[in-house]
């Protein structure tokens, strides 16, 4: 190394003492560095105290052993020793950050904004906006659920056609799932929008259950995650109501283009708020908070209309011409202002529980004014692939003839149970948009009514010129097919039902309320218990601020789980129940407090007796909720049952108060069946006892002497 024969150059024990040490320090600051890092990382990854004990074991080992490399090298024992140590470590660290790390990636993860991957395909549940709802509220036992009937053909064909084939199984397309609108949570949902399922982009929308927006809407639940933001059920602090909040996310309006999305939003706002039809929803308010913007709207119950189809396959054709002709009002009245929706679909469309269509999400719409038509110069296509227009997905003038193209997208869904159009691509769907006719409908259900097979193909036409005028001459084409008045299955949700009986109310409602949203069931029992307890506190709080409908919710969610973790009998679950019917009867919702009232009675009285002041309370309410609801007959009975009772001394726990009122309830009722006569005595006779109870200046008394008077003068 030093030529021939020439010694190594001499140096002094500093600089080999400060060589040798400098060579330890590299050395680890590199191999051993490079091994105690990966091993550091599992300990985060995984967090048990075996990594961590492994880390730092390595971390001063490999310092001791290039030590002993750098210091001592001229003992070939312990350098060979150290190396060994050294390798040893080193890969033992990568072999377990291997390990460790695919097992991360594959094992399954839920960010936020998405739902596990083993999610369900079709939710049992259904709620406004197309979600399922986190949890069914209490339902009681002894309330009688109607069993939906499936759904009959309200026409025939002219001709006889054989039967109609099976439905054809669906394919997984991101494009056309057939699941509910809280389905778009998950990560295949999300794949339409070009979005990896395992990462976000940008910030998202800081909201969270029970922050309150402008002051004014609690956020309860969220419903889901469209486009532009989030929708979450909430409630109006101000007038005890629920609502529909939608926000933008401030990725949204954030970056090179947030004040043309900006505007986008105040547009949805603004256009969606003049247009007035039943068919369309509500918007009650809209503002911005921060960077966020809110857009608060009517709160629907009912499903979407993909679930809608989900759960009815093959779709009966009468139902699909009723929601086709009731989107054509729809549309007629949007096309008016002039409007054009631009994403038409079953996922922006609601069938309500008495039959009726509303369309929502109006917040793509184009609007063909000279103050709005240069927002959509970003060069990206609004709307969905599946039901876009060929012009629309050229990036063309759009008009009411790209909506109706949709209306033939969304008809031929409904007849076929599949979109005429599907690919692996948002760009192969929209190519198939622009080259490739549609499938004749009837080639798939031969029971299709000619008539209708050739507007679906007409609707479908690739020059707009082609399609129909308007969604008036739609309707007219409609109208032919669509049912005769007649009698309703009774059934909720039936499309053809505002046809059969315009205008006619809805009384299966009255039998089996509504879902409301509320939390999700709790997982553990000492998380049950901890989140009951906090329920009723908030119940509490609640009632305090007299937001009574929120209370309702509260308490009708968390009965399920207190049941199936105390009982049905235990002391909790009653007490929650009670408390439940008299928040219901607080809030005027007779129909629901009703059979609430009467579970309570009779297992009272099936513990007690019948002279239960318990019992006889619930009887009492429940005639109450009877008289509300304007059944005199079923009330006059309840109160003459429990009257007896309320007489005798050794029952009545209130004094003959309330003998008295229901006693002066009983009249009145009286004077509604029209028996009037009957009604004076029980007045008269009750007058006397309250005189003798009370005096004569008692108002009850003075209440009672009008109503007599006033009957005096009818009778005279």
């Amino acid at each position: 190394m030093y030529g021939h024969g020439a010694a190594p150059p001499s140096r002094s024990a500093a600089t080999v003492i400060s060589l040798r040490v400098l060579f330890a320090a590299a050395g680890f600051l590199t191999c051993g560095f490079l091994a105690c890092v990966p091993l550091f990382r599992v300990a985060f990854l995984r967090g048990r105290a075996l990594d961590w004990a492994a880390a730092w074991v390595s971390l001063p080992l490999s310092i001791a052993c290039f030590a002993v490399i750098g210091i001592l090298p001229e003992d070939d024992y312990r350098t060979d020793i150290s190396l060994a140590v050294v390798m040893l470590v080193g890969v033992g660290a990568a072999v377990r950050f291997l390990i460790v790390d695919i097992g991360h990636h594959s094992a399954p993860r839920q960010f936020a904004g998405y739902a596990p991957p083993h999610a369900p395909t079709v939710p049992t549940d259904r709620s406004p906006y197309g979600y399922p709802h986190p949890a069914s509220p209490y339902t009681p036992a002894s309330a009688p659920t109607p069993t939906p009937q499936p759904p009959q053909p309200h026409q025939t064909p002219q001709h006889p056609v054989p039967p109609s084939p099976a439905p054809r199984a669906r394919p997984h397309r991101p494009g056309t799932r057939r699941t509910r609108r809280a389905q778009r949570l998950s990560a295949p949902a999300r794949g339409q929008a070009g979005r990896h399922p395992g990462r976000l982009r940008g910030r998202q929308v800081s909201a969270a259950a029970g922050r309150v927006v402008a002051a004014r809407y609690e956020l309860s639940t969220l419903l889901g995650q469209g486009g532009m933001g989030q929708v979450w059920t909430a409630y109006d602090q101000r007038l005890d109501r629920r609502v529909a909040v939608k926000l933008l996310r401030p990725d949204k309006v954030a970056g090179q283009d947030a004040e043309e999305l900006r505007r986008r939003f105040v547009r949805e706002c603004r256009v969606t708020a003049q247009v007035d039809h039943p068919g369309l929803v509500t918007v009650h308010d809209a503002g911005s908070e921060g960077e966020e913007l809110f857009l608060v709207m009517q709160y629907i119950d009912g499903a979407d209309l993909a679930g809608h189809l989900a759960e009815h396959t093959p779709y009966p054709w009468p139902w699909a011409v009723a929601v086709a002709a009731q989107l054509c009002a729809v549309l007629s009245a949007v096309h008016a202002v002039p409007i054009v929706h631009r994403d038409l679909k079953p996922r922006n469309v609601m069938v309500k529980q008495d039959g009726t269509v509303t369309v929502l999400d109006l917040g793509v719409a184009s609007v063909m004014e000279a103050d709005t038509t240069r927002l959509t110069h970003t060069g990206t296509p609004i709307g969905s692939p599946a039901y876009m227009a060929p012009e629309q997905a050229m990036g063309g003038a759009v008009g009411p003839y790209t909506d109706l193209y949709a209306l033939g997208v969304v008809l031929h869904e409904l007849l076929s149970g599949d979109v005429p159009f599907s690919g692996s691509t948002a760009l192969g769907v929209l190519h198939r948009h622009l080259y490739e006719p549609p499938l004749p409908v009837r080639r798939i259900r031969a029971e299709v009514p000619e008539a209708l097979e050739a507007l679906v193909l007409r609707l479908l036409a690739k020059d707009p010129q082609h399609r129909p005028a308007s969604a008036q001459e739609v309707y007219e084409h409609l109208e032919p097919l669509l049912p005769a008045r007649g009698t309703p299955t009774g059934a909720p949700l039936d499309p053809t039902r505002p046809f059969l009986r315009p205008h006619a109310p809805w009384p299966d409602r009255a039998r089996t309320p509504a879902p409301q949203p509320a939390p999700a069931t709790p997982v553990t029992e000492n998380a049950g218990n901890t989140d009951i307890a906090r329920a009723v506190d908030e119940v509490k709080r609640l009632l305090g601020e007299g937001r009574i409908t929120q209370a309702v919710d509260i308490l009708g969610a968390i009965l399920p789980t207190a049941a199936e973790q105390h009982g049905e009998k235990s002391p909790v679950v009653r007490t929650l129940r009670k408390q439940y019917a008299a928040t219901l009867l607080d809030d005027g919702q007779y129909r629901r407090a009703l059979p609430e009232l009467r579970r309570l009675a009779d297992e009272r009285a099936a513990e007690a007796g019948q002279a239960d002041p318990q019992s006889l309370r619930f009887r009492y309410e429940a005639a109450q909720c009877l008289e509300q609801l304007g059944e005199p007959a079923a009330a006059l009975a309840e109160y003459r049952a429990v009257l007896p009772y309320y007489e005798n001394q050794y029952v009545a726990a209130g004094g003959p108060e309330l003998a008295h009122d229901v006693r002066r309830r009983i009249g009145h009722l009286l004077l509604a069946l029209g028996d009037r006569g009957a009604a004076h005595d029980t007045l008269a006779r009750l007058l006397h006892d309250v005189e003798r109870t009370h005096g004569p200046g008692h108002p009850l008394g003075a209440e009672i002497r009008r109503t007599l008077q006033w009957l005096g003068q009818v009778r005279g």
